[in-house]
């Protein structure tokens, strides 16, 4: 792949996804359990690290996802026409420039709790994995593994063709880094391990900061669990 066009740092994603998660290196653990009754062996921990600003949070996630197929969970992710089927939704949610079937560059706009005002993005995405993309794995580095893994990386970008626009506040994804992987010999089963840094910019109630973690992390892994079964009429347990 031509990488010219490319904005994310591979190397930003190895160094961020190998830290410790330890209070040497200023993370807290604000989470550790089961983050859905229906599935009591899907777990996750979650810490955050120390405020670098009032409205910047950086969070890392870990866990297991049992009863799930790794491909259509992904897709839900990346898939902007399935974002549409999601709750919440975002109100606009579109790709501004495909680059090739790895990288793209797409717009959100995503409706925020009152009293906080709506944010916007404008982020580049890269998404692979290590068995349909195996050449760009080996050019950018990535992990020789057996067993099949994605890997998702986002950031925000600068682009003329998106301007801000009034009444909007325009939020940045300074980094958010997904790495999924299938567990061997598990039918539907994957683990996943995340590194988000984002400044939401704007006024921020502090409220909305602390419930970041402890109460939204596990909410938001069960919305994922829920948007699964909206989009694919199911789950896949065993």
């Amino acid at each position: 792949m031509d990488t010219s066009s490319l904005e994310i740092n591979v190397e930003d994603f190895k160094k961020a996804m190998e830290e410790e998660c330890t209070e040497e290196n200023c993370w807290k653990s604000i989470y550790d359990g089961v983050f859905r009754k229906d599935f009591s062996n899907s777990t996750l921990k979650v810490w955050k690290k120390k405020a670098e600003g009032e409205t910047v949070i950086t969070m890392s996630m870990e866990g297991i996802i049992q009863g799930l197929k790794l491909e259509n969970f992904v897709r839900m992710l990346y898939d902007t026409e399935l974002a549409k089927k999601a709750k919440p939704a975002p109100k606009e949610f579109r790709i501004v420039e495909t680059i090739n079937k790895n990288l793209d560059y797409v717009y959100i706009h995503m409706p925020l709790p009152f009293p906080m005002s709506d944010r916007d993005y404008v982020q580049q995405r890269l998404l692979l994995n290590n068995k349909d993309d195996a050449e760009l794995v080996k050019q950018l580095g990535l992990y020789d593994k057996e067993h099949k893994y994605y890997v998702f990386m986002v950031k925000s970008v600068e682009r003329s063709d998106c301007p801000e626009i009034n009444k909007l506040i325009r939020a940045e994804i300074k980094f958010n880094y997904w790495i999924f992987e299938e567990v061997p010999g598990e039918e539907n089963s994957f683990t996943f391990k995340t590194r988000v840094c984002q400044a939401l910019n704007g006024s921020v109630p502090l409220l909305f900061i602390n419930d970041i973690g402890p109460k939204m992390a596990p909410k938001m892994m069960g919305d994922m669990l829920d948007n699964y079964k909206r989009i694919y009429g199911d789950f896949d347990k065993n």
